[in-house]
């Protein structure tokens, strides 16, 4: 075994390595290896209720403005999708033929890539009153991209006779043309005593009373809705309280009033017979529509209200 050097100089913190007659060997550290030191405790902070308060606030203002900020990120997607998505690519016109498809699209004012948010249906209304061929009824707008117009053709269902001269009137008055002859048609009525003052085509019948064309407009109206008009033949407007029909089989029907118009076609309607059961000029009275009258005779009104 050798014999230890004692001038040999080591750190202390080295290992220290020993053997025995080379049977074994072993280290250890050596007894002057530094102590670990114990850890630091970190103190912990006292909060008082100001800090407490502040950290609330902070933590509610950071929520705020999280939540501001998802608001107008959502905000900026729906402008986009409303700018981008809901624009007019489709517009379908229905009630009338293919040759006033155009024109009604046309009159109406849609444009292609147009806004939906910008469809308006009573200018589209307006627009479509100028076009004397055709009447607005409905529209309805389907999103995202897609619009439906539904019209009617203007029908004329009675003729005017003013000046001299026959013009075409609709259900409403309006006059949809003038006539290039005098012959009085045989498949509409003629109306007289609405106190005509002005005439043009386009436009309503311009009349002093309007409670006559008001008359007008609900007796046509009655008339188409009982599948009547075809039967009549003239209508006399001229006392408000004593108007009068003639009727194809013959017969003078006294209205009466405009009041309860609906029953008074019918009492017409259920009197028809009666033609074939008598002789002579028949005047036939609905003025009280629950009991119709009948009488041999001809029937004028008074030409005064």
């Amino acid at each position: 075994m050798k014999k230890r050097n004692p001038n040999d100089q080591r750190p202390s913190s080295d290992l220290e390595h020993f053997s025995y007659e080379g049977a074994f060997e072993y280290t250890y550290e050596g007894q002057n290896e530094p102590q670990a030191q114990p850890e630091a405790v970190e103190e912990t902070p006292v909060l008082t209720p100001e800090t407490i308060e502040k950290k609330r606030k902070s933590k509610q203002a950071k929520i705020f403005v999280a939540m501001l900020c998802l608001l107008a990120a959502f905000c900026l997607f729906l402008i986009v999708v409303h700018q981008t998505l809901f624009r007019l690519q489709n517009v379908y016109v229905v009630g009338v033929g293919e040759e006033y498809l155009a024109e009604v699209v046309t009159n109406s004012g849609l444009m292609r890539g147009q806004h939906m948010s910008t469809i308006s249906e009573d200018q589209i209304r307006k627009n479509l009153d100028a076009n004397n061929q055709i009447v607005f009824r409905d529209l309805q707008i389907h999103y995202p991209n897609t619009v439906y117009i539904y019209v009617e053709k203007r029908q004329r269902v009675a003729v005017l006779q003013w000046a001299g001269t026959l013009y075409e009137l609709d259900g409403t008055g309006r006059v949809l043309s003038r006539q290039e002859t005098n012959i009085l048609p045989g498949d509409v009525p003629v109306v007289t005593g609405l106190g005509v003052t002005g005439v043009h085509v386009g436009q309503q019948v311009a009349v002093s009373n309007m409670k006559r064309l008001s008359f007008y407009c609900d007796l046509m109206y009655e008339l188409d809705m009982q599948d009547f008009r075809s039967h009549v033949k003239v209508i006399s407007l001229s006392s408000l309280d004593n108007a009068y029909l003639e009727i194809d089989n013959g017969m003078s029907v006294r209205l009466g009033s405009n009041e309860y118009i609906q029953a008074k076609i019918g009492a017409i309607r259920g009197s028809l017979h009666l033609a074939d059961q008598m002789e002579g000029d028949l005047i036939l009275n609905v003025s009280i529509p629950e009991t119709p009258t009948v009488s041999v005779g001809i029937y004028r009104p008074n030409s005064a209200e």
